[in-house]
């Protein structure tokens, strides 16, 4: 039995090897990386008042923010547009703790060009996120994975971010 099932996993195997290597898209498919910073400057944004619970600490739902002074650039990428994030979290009285949502990058020109998720934290209001999306329009077939951390800004009412990543061409 065991000789049998041997026999079965090295043939399923080789009949696996034998279409990865016979599909003609996965030779010809050139997956390039691309190197990325940015920024993104937002106002404060807007939703439903955040739920408080008896240690005094915050929970956030939907909570929308838009950066429309978001720009980034890399070799052969110049992106001027608005980030809209729509978030949610759970935060201490010191305004730290962990954060999710949804955002998208949209541009004048070509609407909306990135779609993805964010996660990241908070530590007494200043936030650090990773945020991967896919590509929309002209970035059709690419990933975007960017870290995107909070610089300090003397106004308490703008979120001012360092960005910094890739887009990956996955040669489609």
């Amino acid at each position: 039995m065991y000789r049998t099932l041997l026999r079965s996993a090295v043939v399923l195997s080789v009949l696996v090897l034998g279409l990865a290597i016979s599909d003609p898209g996965s030779a010809s498919a050139k997956v390039t990386r691309t190197a990325v910073v940015g920024s993104a400057l937002g106002a404060v944004g807007s939703g439903p008042d955040p739920l408080f619970d008896k240690a005094g600490g915050f929970h956030i739902r939907h909570l929308v923010i838009e950066w429309s002074n978001f720009s980034l650039s890399g070799d052969g990428v110049v992106i001027q547009g608005t980030l809209t994030s729509e978030f949610g979290g759970n935060l201490d009285k010191d305004g730290t703790g962990p954060i999710s949502g949804s955002f998208i990058v949209q541009t004048e020109r070509d609407g909306v060009i990135w779609e993805g998720r964010s996660h990241g934290h908070l530590v007494e209001w200043m936030g650090t996120a990773v945020v991967t999306a896919q590509g929309r329009g002209p970035f059709s077939g690419k990933l975007l994975q960017l870290e995107m951390v909070e610089i300090p800004n003397p106004n308490p009412y703008l979120d001012d971010f360092a960005l910094s990543g890739w887009i990956l061409d996955l040669g489609r």
